[in-house]
């Protein structure tokens, strides 16, 4: 509370729109992010403490509001605000033909003859395929 009152009364004021939007959006989000942590009720979740548990309700609620915010412009407004957050979005990614052959050993290459499986694998196959190692650990374990 002490921080909107500095900012209302005490900081010089600023005629730059975009620092004053950036400036007051943050106000409302702390704002928003005390009153919850003190006032939404304890969850079922008792470690490390119910204040920690509060916060993160209020960050999912933050995020989805956001979200339903995005939900409701238009794809270029979408974009441009997404580029605010991450300016490497926006430009087009390489497009990779992912069904075109599904050979993993090329007789024809034979300086590289996995080329092939090399360029379907990436970073996606990885993190399933260490998903579906995992998962049968835990199904494992469970009976």
């Amino acid at each position: 509370m002490s921080y909107l009152f500095y900012i209302a009364f005490l900081e010089q004021s600023s005629e730059d729109s975009s620092y004053n939007t950036k400036r007051d959006l943050l106000a409302c989000v702390g704002f928003f992010l005390v009153f919850g942590m003190t006032q939404t009720p304890d969850g079922v979740f008792v470690r490390p403490h119910p204040t920690l548990w509060r916060l993160a309700l209020c960050f999912s609620v933050l995020y989805e509001i956001m979200l339903i915010y995005i939900l409701f412009q238009t794809v270029d407004d979408a974009r441009q605000l997404l580029q605010n957050i991450d300016p490497k979005l926006g430009v087009p990614l390489p497009d990779k033909d992912y069904g075109g052959s599904c050979r993993i050993y090329d007789w024809e290459h034979p300086e590289d003859p996995f080329h092939y499986f090399k360029d379907k694998m990436g970073f996606f196959v990885l993190s399933h395929f260490f998903d579906w190692w995992l998962k049968t650990l835990i199904v494992r374990d469970y009976w």
